[in-house]
């Protein structure tokens, strides 16, 4: 957990009340509610417009959606991703490492030393 504390004074998360520290690289803590916040609504985060959700007990004061400095961030909006730029970049990113794993591995070599006979006969081509 990013934060300085995470607060469950309802143990909604926890058996029992208690009080959690975290790394603290976050400059704030995280409170556990009894209420759950479930809201659905466009979200500008990290210079973004995205439609996203909330659903979360927790919350940090200072930093509400998300927080952002340096090489950290984090957000509470579900959604970040659901984007067609983002589903580009993934299938582009697990296509080049096909390729690349295509390049560097012997997959014979692989079969045959794998000592189930009835792999070998499922893979072969």
């Amino acid at each position: 957990m990013m934060f300085q504390y995470i607060h469950d004074p309802e143990a909604i998360e926890t058996q029992k009340p208690m009080k959690i520290k975290g790394l603290g690289l976050i400059d704030d803590d995280i409170i556990f509610y009894k209420e759950k916040i479930i809201k659905r609504d466009r979200y500008n985060v990290f210079g973004k417009q995205i439609n996203g959700f909330e659903i979360h007990h927790g919350i940090s004061k200072k930093y509400p959606l998300f927080y952002e400095k340096e090489n950290i961030k984090g957000t509470f909006i579900h959604g970040l991703f659901n984007d067609k730029m983002f589903e580009s970049y993934k299938r582009e990113a697990i296509n080049n490492f096909v390729e690349e794993m295509k390049k560097r591995l012997n997959i014979k070599r692989i079969i045959n030393s794998l000592d189930n006979k009835n792999f070998k006969k499922s893979y072969k081509k």
